[in-house]
Order: C-alpha cells, then sequence, then structure tokens
C-alpha cells in the first residue's frame, strides 16, 4: 500500500498532463484526488483481507 503512496506521490508530470490533454480532467489536482480516493479504496480492501 505504500509502494501504491509513493508511487501516486511521484507521477509523473506527462501522465497528469496527458490524463488533462483528454480533458476528463481540466484541473491536475482534480485528477489526483480522484486517484488518491482509488488508492484510499484499494488500500482498505487490502486490509480487509489480511
Amino acid at each position: 500500500a505504500v509502494l501504491v503512496r509513493n508511487a501516486v506521490g511521484s507521477l509523473d508530470p506527462r501522465f497528469v498532463r496527458s490524463l488533462r490533454g483528454r480533458g476528463r480532467f481540466p484541473d491536475p489536482r482534480a485528477a489526483l484526488e480522484r486517484l488518491h480516493l482509488v488508492v484510499t479504496a484499494l488500500e482498505r480492501d487490502v486490509r480487509a483481507q489480511e
């Protein structure tokens, strides 16, 4: 789970730009927030299975 969080923290700016370029996320912060929600949900699932 920590690995995933680190990966989110070091997201490639080009990746963020490509998300923005697709128009789904005009605001890069919105993209990161959505990604963070997904990661948080995944972490919760992983913890529930332990």
